[in-house]
């Protein structure tokens, strides 16, 4: 897959967030391994309330994943 193919869930969360109309979103970042192989943990919280959570090997890499998880939830919840 190349760069210009991924997709940027921190965008597509964020355009979610302003069409609904649902508040902030804020990341939390913790480096949970240092390195040559550090490893970052990112947390989501929507308004206040934790939605997800995701890790990866940059801190940008953990809060896509992390955004990924929340799109997911808030699309489920949306689906009940």
């Amino acid at each position: 897959m190349t760069k210009a193919s991924r997709v940027n869930y921190r965008m597509w969360l964020n355009n979610y967030m302003l069409k609904q109309k649902l508040g902030p979103i804020a990341y939390t970042d913790t480096q949970i391994a240092a390195g040559i192989r550090s490893e970052w943990e990112s947390s989501v919280e929507i308004n206040g309330t934790f939605y997800s959570s995701g890790r990866g090997f940059t801190k940008a890499a953990a809060r896509e994943m992390a955004a990924k998880t929340a799109l997911e939830i808030l699309e489920q919840e949306a689906n009940t």
